[in-house]
């Protein structure tokens, strides 16, 4: 699993933020802490703190439990008392006889396929409730407590699990986007729908946010004072546009994206 580092002007404030980034909390993560601020002359404090850290990976499988079962998948089926090497017919030779009866059957005369029936159109209320279902039997799979609560909002679905779930949000909120998309496949194989799924977990997507947009800050006054430009760390679309639209709120600093995807980070530098 990556690290990730980033800076505060605290040890605590540099862990939250790394924290936020990842998507869970300080039990499920690797936190090691690179540099501490230093107090000057008159008690001012100079340089930031700079900390890193990673997902805790988990733990493999016993050597004993992956042997057997590949062991276990490794045993050959009975063949029935050996009837396939006295008889005329193997099993292997099947295929090519269907292929052949098939060839000399007149096309008039072979079943048709029947057209699979088009998916319904279902209502708001329906597709929420599909939602709804997917994302209970998901949280349930995953041993976890949480409320799933699905509203239609303006012809799209907005869907929320309460509590602190790391596992279902994954390193910047991977997990959910990826929740997020399997939603959106399951509404459109229910129903002819493209309606978009909006889904947050106690409040992520928010706190996310909000992160962002204190690193915008951030940067901004340091390129500022410095009069040099600052590469950030890549990012996915959503969260560029949350730092573009933030840095595009200060004066004195432009921004650009540069590189790409999944490696296309932002640049911060003096307004020209």
């Amino acid at each position: 699993m990556e690290w990730i580092e980033t800076t505060a002007d605290t040890v605590p404030a540099a862990i939250d933020l790394v924290l936020d980034n990842l998507g869970v909390d300080e039990r499920e993560a690797d936190i090691e802490v690179l540099e501490e601020p230093k107090t000057g002359l008159f008690g001012r404090v100079k340089g930031q703190a700079r900390v890193r850290a990673r997902v805790k990976p988990k733990a493999p499988r016993p050597k004993q439990e992956r042997r057997d079962r590949k062991r276990s998948s490794g045993k050959k089926k009975p063949n029935g008392g050996g009837g396939n090497k006295q008889g005329g017919d193997s099993s292997e030779s099947k295929p090519q006889q269907r292929q052949a009866a098939a060839a000399s059957t007149p096309k008039e005369d072979r079943p048709r396929r029947e057209k699979k029936p088009a998916a319904p159109d279902k209502t708001d209320a329906e597709l929420a409730g599909e939602v709804n279902e997917f994302l209970t039997g998901l949280v349930a799979a995953f041993g976890l407590d949480g409320d799933v609560e699905v509203t239609p909002v303006d012809g799209d679905l907005e869907a929320t699990i309460s509590g602190q779930h790391g596992v279902l949000v994954g390193p910047k909120g991977r997990t959910l986007d990826a929740i997020q998309e399997l939603s959106r496949v399951t509404i459109q194989k229910a129903s002819t729908s493209t309606a978009r799924v909006r889904i947050d977990v106690g409040d992520y997507r928010e706190r996310r946010r909000a992160a962002l947009v204190a690193l915008a800050e951030d940067v901004a006054g340091r390129v500022t004072d410095s009069g040099t430009p600052l590469a950030l760390q890549p990012m996915t679309s959503v969260d560029r546009k949350v730092v573009h639209d933030a840095l595009a709120a200060i004066e004195g600093v432009a921004s650009r994206s540069d590189g790409e995807d999944p490696y296309r980070r932002i640049v911060v530098e003096v307004a020209s």
